[in-house]
């Protein structure tokens, strides 16, 4: 026998429909389900600042990609799915820019605007 769906996951259902439709007000409702679960993980595993960042990028794509969601029974896995990709993103490109980042020790000297020559130097004018 097929269980039915309880009271919460309808109305959550529900209110993916009518965000899917464009009703802003039900868009404003998913968010304030879920938008502590999502920072929280966030800041789980980003540094606080760069996951405020990417806390608004998650829900920026949400309301961006909502219409999209195939099945609005899934939207809770498809946002967890959704915030934890934007999270490895975020590291990911973090990490390349560390990496092209150099101390002053590291950098390499620079080049002197003189010719050097090998020998004596000429007296004289440059």
């Amino acid at each position: 026998m097929r269980q039915l769906p309880n009271s919460e996951a309808l109305r959550q259902h529900l209110l993916v429909l009518r965000a899917q439709a464009g009703d802003e007000r039900a868009f404003t409702a998913l968010y304030e389900r879920f938008t502590e679960r999502t920072l929280r993980y966030l800041t789980g595993v980003l540094a606080s600042g760069l996951a405020e960042d990417v806390h608004q990028e998650v829900w920026l794509t949400v309301f961006k990609r909502i219409a999209s969601v195939p099945n609005p029974a899934a939207f809770k896995t498809w946002l967890y799915q959704l915030t934890r990709h934007k999270a490895i993103d975020a590291h990911r490109s973090r990490s390349r820019r560390e990496d092209r980042e150099l101390t002053i020790e590291e950098a390499p000297r620079p080049r002197s605007s003189r010719l050097r020559c090998r020998g004596r130097r000429r007296k004289g004018p440059p």
